[in-house]
């Protein structure tokens, strides 16, 4: 939805962030609460997204954010 970057310190809390019952269970089940994502973009579409994960409480610095992004921006281009 958002077609940018969106950092989460805490997925399980972040209303941004809409999961199914289901997956809710097995995120909580896990150790991964904080995210990067970055969507994959081919031809002005979302196709995907490159997420990265992490501990609860992480803070991801504007420079992982470039470089996610890059990775994703690679990603989409292999896609075409």
């Amino acid at each position: 939805r958002e077609r940018r970057a969106v950092v989460s310190r805490d997925v399980v809390s972040d209303p941004r962030i809409v999961f199914p019952p289901e997956a809710r269970a097995r995120v909580e089940r896990g150790g991964v609460r904080s995210a990067l994502a970055v969507p994959l973009l081919v031809k002005g579409q979302v196709v995907g997204a490159l997420i990265v994960g992490e501990g609860a409480g992480r803070t991801f610095s504007d420079r992982e954010v470039i470089l996610a992004e890059a990775f994703a921006s690679q990603a989409a281009f292999a896609l075409t």
